[in-house]
């Protein structure tokens, strides 16, 4: 009784005096000013004048006599606080196919980048019910995503056929793309002969391809590029044929490799 009565007599309030009430706990200005005005919202007195007693209470138990209700209690109200001040991230949906952006989700169905009607023209065929875009110049980057990669692969596939008429290059971003058609059959990313196309690399690619079929098919007279602009990575698996190259017994195209982290391997 004594006791309680004489702590309750010098023991500072963190309304009055926050510094000598959390001595010790190593606290700046700043979260000492943030920690005050917590409490006086904790205490909704009303009318302008906060109610003290919660605020009371938090300082008998930041000053009284148990060193480890001590400890637990400024934990309580330092964690509150870095959590009331620290953003809320809430993990984004990836986009669907936006054609007005030349961006286009793998997981809603195959994709095809062909030649258009005129020299230098593309357009891409996408989606489930495999709409075609107007066409639009080569020059064009071509951004390919895949909305359902972070959980599984998608059969879905990628064919660049730009041979007729002739197209300089394709340019296209492969972003976070997982394509196993082992089960169905095919290449998961084709490029056919006469399709030039610079790659670039985001985030984490696999690319698995059915038997006899390369994950990335790089046959005879098609030509790959994997750019220097490339940050991210690509696993390529062919069974018994090229990860990255020709399929079965067939030759290979020209792939050169000068960014990203590209692992290849063919299975017999």
């Amino acid at each position: 009784m004594g006791r309680a009565m004489r702590d309750a007599s010098f023991r500072p309030s963190l309304l009055s005096d926050p510094v000598a009430a959390t001595a010790g706990y190593n606290l700046t200005r700043e979260q000492l000013d943030e920690l005050q005005g917590k409490i006086l919202v904790l205490g909704g007195g009303g009318a302008g004048k906060p109610d003290h007693r919660p605020c009371d209470k938090m300082a008998n138990n930041i000053m009284g006599g148990d060193p480890m209700r001590r400890k637990l209690t400024v934990l309580t109200m330092m964690a509150a606080l870095l959590f009331s001040v620290l953003p809320c991230f809430t993990p984004v949906a990836r986009a669907a196919s936006d054609p007005s952006t030349f961006t286009f989700d793998i997981s809603e169905g195959n994709i095809t980048v062909a030649a258009g009607t005129d020299a230098g023209a593309l357009n891409v065929t996408y989606g489930s019910s495999q709409t075609t875009t107007a066409d639009f110049s080569y020059i064009q980057v071509i951004t390919i995503i895949d909305s359902s990669s972070a959980t599984s692969s998608t059969a879905n596939t990628i064919t660049i056929n730009c041979s007729t008429p002739a197209v300089p290059e394709v340019n296209i971003i492969l972003d976070s793309v997982n394509i196993d058609t082992f089960g169905s059959g095919g290449c998961a990313f084709s490029i056919l002969p006469d399709s030039p196309v610079n790659l670039i690399l985001l985030g984490k690619n696999t690319l698995t391809g059915g038997l006899n079929y390369a994950g990335l098919s790089v046959p005879d007279g098609a030509t790959l590029f994997i750019t220097s602009a490339s940050i991210g990575s690509l696993t390529a698996t062919g069974y018994n044929s090229a990860g990255i190259g020709g399929g079965g017994n067939g030759g290979g195209g020209t792939v050169t490799i000068s960014g990203g982290t590209v692992t290849a391997t063919g299975v017999d």
